[in-house]
């Protein structure tokens, strides 16, 4: 299993910028297997995968739900949609079995993120990557990151 998450990057059609083996559940079913929760946020979900999601035929309005995401005040400084439970139903209608079925492949929250760092190195353009786990301690209930890859191209 391998669970889809959108980064933005420098080419969309990379493979690598939409999936990543990680993801797992921290608490499996049982000892002895793995889990792996599989949706997708589709508060952060770049175009590609929110068409992908969509139902056939209505791909197109993977646009419609980034565009409502980034829509902010006049002044340009605040975004003022509210992307709480079940937000794309202001933006698309679905039938019952639709809504259903999309409903079993979304989340509205992540812990899973990716952070890119270019700059110049000796005039040479230098990019770190880091994949970060955002969780929270069992003892003090606090939320902290922790870097889980750290690769440098």
């Amino acid at each position: 299993h391998i669970e889809a998450h959108s980064f933005p990057t420098r080419r969309s059609s990379d493979l690598e910028d939409i999936f990543t083996v990680y993801g797992m559940n921290a608490q499996p079913p049982s000892p002895k297997t793995y889990a792996y929760p599989g949706k997708i946020n589709i508060n952060t979900a770049g175009i590609e995968i929110l068409a992908a999601l969509l139902p056939r035929g209505m791909d197109d309005l993977a646009q419609d739900l980034v565009d409502f995401r980034k829509e902010k005040s006049e002044d340009g400084e605040t975004f003022i949609n509210f992307l709480d439970k079940g937000w794309y139903e202001r933006v698309i209608e679905f039938s019952k079995n639709e809504k259903e079925t999309f409903d079993r492949m979304i989340r509205y929250d992540s812990t899973l993120f990716k952070a890119e760092c270019r700059s110049l190195v000796n005039q040479k353009s230098v990019t770190v990557s880091a994949f970060i786990l955002r969780e929270q301690n069992k003892k003090t209930n606090q939320w902290g990151c922790r870097i889980i890859q750290l690769t440098r191209d």
